[in-house]
């Protein structure tokens, strides 16, 4: 198994050291004694060995009084085997000397239990695996390798989640127990106290249905890492444990969750484990992937928390990162019982800009800003404001950040967290007025971690708080009205596809074509400025009310992309019409006063597809077959051929497209013309690759196939393509990520940990490595800036990494001071065995 780092966690590939052509499925372990890997064979009594090269050999046949071998079992450090006889017996075979096997007899268990596989753990001498009966996990004593003398107890623990079928289970030297699901590919480390699980990486490669799990007890190929910090009490209400904060004592609950990459998406979360703080107020939380990021929570309602405890700081702390092998320490929360007093305001303006509207048409854009301030002295946390659009308005976009302040639309909550004293945090909600349904839009706070001073969180919109009298200033409303207009543009979208004996790119519906909402349309100003984004009904349909004192030029545009191609459109009788490319899906003319303009029709079809880019290993006078499929969406004709050659060393190798008229993955006659096609038609390809003969180590072939589609009637056309690898000898090489950062502002020495205050700049550098013996091709780099930081300069680029290796930023696209969020480097060359390099970047800590 071969593990490599990823943007989103660990991938698995599986490198196959060994094939033999008999049916050997059985309880395969591995024998610490010798050092080889034995099974005894599924349905037979007959033992078999498995060396570190991959060579299978049949072993001396145990005694014939053991029971037949079956898919599950491990091996104990003594050399005892056991393996699965049926769901309440297990076969111990001695296996000290495999040439001389000894048969020691069965351990029966009380109860049944149904494992593909099971695993023995050294830590404490029982045996693990998933009951397939009760979806759960289980484990039993191994009776010190004994037969039982009546029956050995078994043990269910953990959620009933454990739903799929895992063939292989097994334990590192550290007792860690890992599982791999035959189903989705994934391998997941399991904690043995709770019984909850983390994905930690997914196989690229499928095993086929049929694995075992034969551990050599050696370290994680995963480098773990752990996270630690304080629960403190913030005096001055900083949100950061100043010297002299004392923690608070011992016993109380943090949680850990696995937030798959995904901070500001609570609903794919899953809980791995909680601890409890030591004596001393602190906590750590071990065994943690760092191919992910957590999300990390305090109990606020635990009891061993002091009587009126108020959270001060974020909680829960999203977006943390673990760095292999090391602790990320400083995850702390901080508790004060300060008071806030937060205040809410709305407004609408026109879109993009700062015009206060109070009316609009159906089908205008429109954003709503909403402002929340604290001018209490506390700096509450997990501040929620309820702001869901009402049925009148449908939602285009916002603006909160990627993590941190996120905002929800669907439904309508936006966690502010933290608001320190005397800031002001604002919400931008850009939305499409619709011409039905409630236009009366209305926020209000409905949590934070501390009082208020004038309004109460915990009750709804409408009601005075604490009887009063006094207006609520934790809500607040703002309504649209709705004026109908002078002039109606009008029109449809249609799928001019031809499907059902329609004639396509004709900007007509006929025989079996339809109206279609697969795409948006926009109404823009003379400046080009959008002023409208009219709904588009499922038939195609839409309508629009301009303004009866707008003058001047509109352009009426659909917005296509990599999925959707304008081909057609119908408009006639239009003023002053300015349509240089009639199948472009995009028209302006000059409206008349007090006159509707219908049949503003837009014919588009969707972009052709071909699947999918392919990689393949190749020797000397070798051929591979790599198979595409090309999908037409309307008619046409499409021609297939190759663009971006490049090969090492020049002249390797040769390649020709090939149709495979029956969808067999075999190469029938060559794709030397054009091919016409109709909409939904299918077209199953062959790439044939030839390596030559004087083809080694390290040569490659790289090249795009491209499936250029000629759309009937039309001059306009489509290209899609694939990108396929071919290499020959040595595979891929593997590269080695080492981050690091140090404090510029205090000149700290450079760490995989540091601090800082607000305002003081940060340098991260991440060094590659490559310590495989391979060529290291196609690399890239992903990052983000940390959570509350920016760039304080512009990132380097282009950078020398390795002597034959050069990185540039991909992302951002404009590479300025003050940008947060991703950050990708794209690398032209290749980075060698044993080649080392670094790419860069500064932050400063927002205050």
């Amino acid at each position: 198994m071969v593990f490599s780092a990823g943007l989103s966690g660990y991938t698995l590939n599986l490198q196959n050291i060994g094939s033999t052509s008999d049916n050997l499925n059985g309880g395969w372990g591995y024998n610490e004694v010798d050092g080889y890997l034995y099974a005894v064979r599924s349905g037979q009594k007959e033992l078999w060995r498995v060396d570190g090269s991959g060579e299978f050999s049949q072993m001396p046949d145990p005694p014939n009084s053991i029971e037949k071998g079956s898919n599950a079992g491990d091996i104990m450090p003594s050399g005892t085997m056991i393996y699965r006889v049926d769901d309440n017996t297990m076969q111990l075979l001695d296996l000290s000397n495999a040439n001389a096997a000894v048969d020691l007899g069965l351990l029966e268990l009380n109860e049944d239990v149904r494992a593909v596989d099971f695993a023995f753990n050294a830590q404490d001498g029982r045996i693990y695996g998933v009951d397939s009966r009760s979806d759960r996990l289980f484990s039993v004593s191994a009776n010190n390798g004994n037969a039982s003398v009546g029956t050995e107890t078994v043990q269910f623990f953990g959620p009933t989640t454990y739903t799929g079928t895992y063939g292989a289970v097994w334990f590192d030297d550290t007792g860690r127990f890992y599982i791999y699901d035959n189903n989705s590919n994934e391998i997941s480390l399991v904690d043995l106290a709770t019984g909850f699980s983390q994905v930690i990486a997914v196989s690229q490669d499928d095993e086929g249905g049929t694995n075992d799990g034969a551990s050599c007890r050696g370290p994680s190929a995963i480098p773990f890492g752990t996270l630690s910090g304080n629960i403190y009490i913030d005096q001055n209400a900083s949100d950061i444990k100043d010297a002299g904060e004392v923690n608070l004592g011992g016993g109380i609950t943090v949680s850990v969750y696995d937030e798959r990459n995904t901070p500001n998406d609570l609903t794919d979360d899953s809980f791995l484990k909680s601890v409890e703080t030591f004596a001393d107020g602190t906590f750590s939380i071990g065994d943690l992937s760092p191919g992910t990021s957590y999300r990390l929570e305090v109990d606020v309602n635990d009891t061993d928390l002091p009587a009126g405890s108020q959270i001060g700081t974020s909680n829960p702390i999203v977006g943390v990162a673990v760095t292999p092998y090391s602790d990320t320490p400083d995850q702390n929360f901080g508790f004060d019982p300060q008071e806030s007093d937060l205040s809410l305001t709305k407004v609408a303006y026109a879109v993009g800009g700062n015009t206060v509207i109070t009316t609009a048409a159906p089908g205008d854009v429109i954003d709503f800003v909403i402002s929340i301030n604290n001018s209490g002295p506390g700096s509450p946390s997990g501040v929620k404001v309820i702001e869901k659009l009402p049925s009148g308005y449908a939602y285009i976009n916002d603006d909160a950040p990627a993590t941190g302040d996120f905002y929800n639309s669907a439904d309508g909550v936006w966690f502010v967290d933290e608001i320190l004293p005397n800031t002001t945090e604002t919400l931008r909600i850009t939305a499409r007025v619709l011409e039905g349904g409630d236009h009366l839009n209305v926020v209000e706070i409905i949590e934070s971690s501390l009082p208020d001073r004038d309004s109460d969180p915990g009750t709804g919109i409408g009601v005075d708080d604490f009887n009063d009298g006094a207006a609520d200033d934790d809500e607040d409303s703002y309504e649209i009205g709705i004026y109908a207009g002078e002039r109606t543009l009008s029109g449809r979208i249609l799928l001019d596809n031809g499907t059902g004996g329609g004639t396509a790119h004709d900007g007509l519906l006929n025989g079996g074509e339809a109206g279609t909402n697969a795409s948006t349309l926009s109404i823009l100003d003379a400046t080009g400025t959008l002023i409208a984004s009219p709904v588009i009904a499922p038939d195609g349909t839409w309508s629009y009310a301009l303004d009866a004192t707008y003058n001047g030029a509109v352009t009426v545009a659909i917005d296509d992309g990599d999925a959707i191609v304008a081909v057609s459109e119908r408009k006639s009788g239009l003023p002053s019409l300015v349509d240089p490319d009639p199948r472009d899906g995009r028209f302006t003319f000059t409206p008349a006063a007090e006159t509707d303009y219908p049949n503003l029709n837009i014919g588009i079809v969707e972009a052709p597809k071909l699947t999918e880019d392919q990689t393949a290993s190749i020797d000397a006078g070798q051929i591979v077959s790599l198979v595409h499929e090309y999908i037409a969406t309307t008619s046409g004709d499409v021609s297939f051929g190759y663009a971006q050659i490049e090969m090492t060393p020049p002249d390797a190798y040769s390649a020709a497209v090939y149709l495979d008229t029956n969808c067999d993955g075999n190469a029938d006659t060559p794709a030397s013309s054009a091919i016409p096609v109709l909409q939904g038609e299918t077209v199953c390809l062959v790439s044939r690759v030839s390596a030559g003969g004087g083809v080694g180590p390290g040569s490659r072939l790289t090249y795009v196939l491209e499936a250029v589609t000629q759309f009937s009637d039309t001059s306009k056309n489509h290209s899609a393509s694939n990108t396929d690898v071919i290499e020959s000898g040595g595979g891929l090489g593997l590269l080695r990520l080492y981050k690091s950062v140090r404090n510029q502002t205090q000149n700290t020495p450079e760490g995989t940990a540091n601090a800082g205050a607000a305002g003081d700049v940060l340098e991260y550098r991440i060094q590659l490595t490559n310590p495989s013996g391979a060529i290291a091709r196609d690399v890239i780099i992903y990052d983000r800036t940390p959570a509350y930081t920016t760039l304080a300069a512009p990132v380097p680029s282009p950078v020398v990494v390795g002597p034959d290796l050069s990185c540039a930023v991909g992302v951002p696209t404009t590479n300025v001071i003050g940008y947060a969020g991703p950050l990708r480097w794209d690398c032209s060359g290749t980075h060698p065995p044993g080649a080392e390099g670094s790419v860069s970047f500064s932050v400063r800590i927002d205050p």
